[in-house]
């Protein structure tokens, strides 16, 4: 069955996606990461450029303090859905950008940006 992504559902669909993406990170666990995505974006981030991005960029930081989710933007393919994100040994706030697919079963992620 086809779920398509609205507004009013966006945060509950993507919570649980999001959860898995952070946990991966923490753990540095690539088949977790990718378990909800598209091939295209599976082949763009790749074992090697995941496992250096955590090195370099999540690991230093600690462990999850926070995730909060911001809100939804409707885009043209796909849904974007943003969240605040706050690790122990960060003094900032990190921006994630989760874009979902729902024009088949089951809901994709299309891509995954943090700033």
């Amino acid at each position: 069955m086809i779920i398509t992504i609205t507004r009013e559902n966006a945060e509950q669909i993507g919570r649980c996606i999001m959860r898995e993406i952070i946990n991966a990170h923490q753990t540095c666990d690539y088949q977790l990461l990718t378990r909800h995505f598209c091939a295209e974006f599976k082949e763009k981030l790749t074992q090697e450029r995941f496992e250096h991005a955590v090195q370099e960029a999540i690991i230093p930081m600690g462990q999850l303090i926070t995730c909060e989710y911001l809100g939804y933007l409707k885009r043209v393919n796909e849904h974007q859905l943003l969240w605040k994100v706050v690790f122990e040994h960060s003094d900032e706030e990190l921006l994630w950008q989760l874009y979902l697919r729902d024009d088949e079963a089951p809901i994709q992620v299309t891509g995954l940006w943090f700033s």
